[in-house]
């Protein structure tokens, strides 16, 4: 005998699809430390910090959540505690019902702007004022206490006469110097106006103020120093630094009425006095920086080991918590924290064996080849889009259809003149294995020789002489078919030595398709000699004699739609080894689904706290020719809304849901030609939404299309 050893090798590819990647945060991953906590306190209105931020160890332990294709490492919190600034009302109107925009700022008003702004959190005193401290102030005046606080945090002084002059306006130089002293401003590094020159008295304190943004100058450069200053530039100034402007139009929408009679909505400070004059919460006026609905949240975030996004965030909600720390004129208002898992890339450990079920065969014998891809136990990820490629040597004849994977018939690619087979596997998780078996018949090439078909097959001989083995084929008709068509299955065996004798041909026909009685055919002739058990969809036919061959047909049915459907039939004899005859397969076509989604509200208009039902209706119409396949419907509810926990109904039934942040999915199963489903759920309108108008939509997805629905605004 001669052994030839062919080139031929069974070649698994394991391509790893690769999630793509997201927004990096705003911290990288790499600076993360194990488990730690940072906290920051927020000032909502300019960003800014109230004091350094904190860290400690989380208390978060939630499990890392398992993503494919990750490891988790480690992870680390950050909480953003948010507060805004108290309503200060800082200058007053007069009892006249006037507010005197234009009007020069005197001293006392000066006094009793300051005192106002510390609002309560007076600092340690550097020197005491008694009644006799200015000659020109008693202890009966109104002005007496602000003055009192002033004085003693040293932010102002009287003049050199020994009086304080409250009467008498301010100058720009010397609200510079109070501002400076009030905020303790430290030295300024430039000097921007022309007119004060370094031996002015006020010099620091008027260049310190104007980077800080407590004063401005002049077009042209300078700063008027002696000049007086109106109570509307004043509040204007003051009303920046704090970040708490406001416009005309937006005290309109607010519906805050205008208390004074000498001020009108065209004056050039008109938001800047009624926001320093009138009462309000801060936090009413100015959300700047924040929602409500975003505050007392959680979000996690999942990040590769670069700071790339590798999922979705989650977002939920949280209690609401008190006040981690006091600050002086600052009230709570939540928070926001951000859990940021760490992982890293996984590791797939691929394995593969191939075994042919014969050593020694003759010519038209039948060999059937095993090949087991695995992932090891040591894997930490799935092997992804696993496929296999086989290089048939020419000894061998493919079987057309016999191809499956863990007993499944699949689709594959042979190639006649590469003679190259290839197999999607798909996705092997760790520790598991995918077993993929196809026939060959040895071919008259193959006379004593001996060939492997993998490196390490111990290969397969075949005797010497003139052909001995039997062989056999089966065909359909169609490649590709459509509900209602009609398909001829067709069968030819025969042996080396002629016709094959005493034949009996078992065929166990797929679901989906119906025998047609009266359509068996031998050797082109009907007949009767065959039995049809209908319970077990098998037929038997026996013949004397079998060639050219028999045939058969069948009808494609409902609910075949879309399905790739291979037939094996088995010939038997009582002096001969069976033979497995696959067909080469059938694509069915997938026919067409009639898809809609309507979406309606109960309620055309509501009001905060009310609780409404949205009913949502996904059908597949009365022209389909096909099912609509693993319906789900995915809902985002809005801001100003909150989904009521266990509402979901499907046709009447309390169903069970997917929740993720304000994404809910449910269910709705497979949807027949003219099937409707009925979802609904319930919502509850939150303060939040008062005056909105709220648009909502529906998604309806399933394996063979999707379709959107919303409602009106409402």
């Amino acid at each position: 005998m001669k052994k030839i050893t062919s080139k031929f090798m069974a070649l698994l590819l394991s391509l790893l699809t690769a999630m793509g990647t997201m927004t990096i945060p705003a911290f990288a991953a790499e600076d993360l430390t194990p488990g730690n906590l940072t906290e920051r306190y927020i000032d909502e209105s300019t960003s800014g910090e109230l004091a350094p931020s904190t860290t400690s160890k989380s208390p978060w332990v939630k499990d890392a959540p398992a993503i494919e294709g990750y490891e988790f490492e480690n992870f680390s919190q950050t909480t953003d505690h948010s507060y805004s600034q108290e309503e200060i009302t800082y200058i007053v109107g007069y009892p006249d019902k006037t507010v005197r925009g234009d009007r020069s700022l005197t001293r006392s008003e000066a006094t009793a702007i300051f005192y106002r702004l510390y609002n309560g959190a007076y600092p340690a005193p550097k020197q005491h004022m008694t009644e006799k401290t200015f000659s020109d102030v008693s202890k009966d005046v109104w002005y007496f206490d602000e003055l009192s606080t002033c004085y003693s945090a040293d932010i102002l002084s009287g003049c050199r006469d020994g009086k304080f002059r409250p009467h008498e306006p301010i100058t720009r130089a010397e609200f510079a110097a109070m501002a400076s002293a009030f905020a303790e401003l430290p030295p300024a590094e430039n000097a921007p106006f022309s007119d004060v020159s370094r031996s002015y008295w006020a010099y620091d304190d008027i260049n310190s103020a104007a980077e800080a943004g407590w004063i401005v100058g002049y077009p042209d450069g300078s700063f008027r120093p002696e000049n007086e200053i109106s109570r509307a530039e004043t509040i204007t100034l003051i009303n920046r630094l704090r970040n708490m402007s406001i416009t005309a139009a937006e005290l309109r929408a607010l519906g805050v009425q205008n208390p004074y009679t000498d001020l009108s909505e065209g004056y050039w400070a008109y938001g800047e006095l009624i926001e320093a004059t009138v009462k309000h919460n801060a936090a009413d006026w100015h959300k700047l920086n924040y929602n409500e609905e975003n505050l007392n949240t959680v979000v996690e975030r999942f990040v590769d080991g670069e700071g790339n996004e590798i999922a979705e965030p989650i977002t939920t909600k949280g209690q609401a918590a008190r006040a981690p720390r006091d600050f002086k004129n600052r009230n709570y208002l939540g928070y926001t924290t951000e859990i940021t898992y760490v992982y890293r890339q996984g590791q797939a450990v691929m394995t593969g064996s191939k075994e042919v079920d014969k050593r020694e065969a003759k010519v038209g014998d039948m060999l059937t080849y095993t090949i087991t891809a695995s992932n090891a136990d040591t894997a930490t990820v799935p092997l992804r889009n696993v496929i296999m490629t086989d290089t048939l040597p020419k000894y061998i004849t493919f079987n057309q259809g016999s191809v499956a994977v863990d007993g499944s018939p699949v689709r594959t690619t042979f190639n006649s003149k590469t003679r190259q087979l290839t197999t999607e596997l798909g996705d092997i998780a760790p520790s598991q294995s995918k077993t993929l078996t196809f026939s060959t018949l040895v071919n008259n090439a193959a006379y004593d020789k001996k060939f492997s078909n993998t490196a390490a097959d111990t290969g397969v001989t075949v005797a010497a002489g003139v052909p001995e083995g039997s062989s056999g084929a089966k065909t359909v008709s169609k490649s590709k078919a459509n509900v209602g068509d009609t398909l001829t299955y067709s069968i030819a065996v025969r042996t080396a030595s002629g016709p094959w004798k005493n034949v009996e041909v078992v065929d166990t026909i797929p679901e989906h398709l119906s025998f047609v009685s009266g359509s068996v055919e031998v050797n082109g002739r009907s007949t009767n000699d065959f039995s049809y058990n209908a319970s077990s969809r098998t037929l038997k036919l026996i013949a004397d004699s079998v060639e050219p061959g028999l045939s058969f047909r069948v009808t494609v049915d409902e609910g075949a739609q879309g399905m790739y459907i291979t037939n094996t039939a088995i010939v038997k004899s009582p002096d001969r080894e069976d033979i497995q005859l696959p067909d080469t397969g059938v694509d069915i076509d997938g026919g067409k689904t009639e898809l809609s989604l309507t979406k309606t509200a109960s309620k055309a208009e509501s009001k905060p706290g009310d609780i409404f039902t949205y009913t949502i209706k996904v059908k597949n119409g009365a022209n389909a020719t096909a099912d609509w396949k693993n319906v789900t419907v995915s809902d985002v509810i809005p801001a100003g809304l909150e989904f009521v926990s266990g509402s979901v109904r499907v046709d009447g039934k309390t169903v069970s849901y997917g929740i993720s942040g304000r994404a809910i999915e449910i269910p709705a199963g497979d949807l027949k030609t003219n099937q409707e489903a009925v979802i609904e759920f319930d919502v509850r309108v939150l303060d939040s939404a008062a005056g909105t108008t709220i648009t909502n939509t529906a998604i309806g997805k399933g394996d063979n299309g999707d379709k959107t629905g919303s409602t009106l605004g409402k």
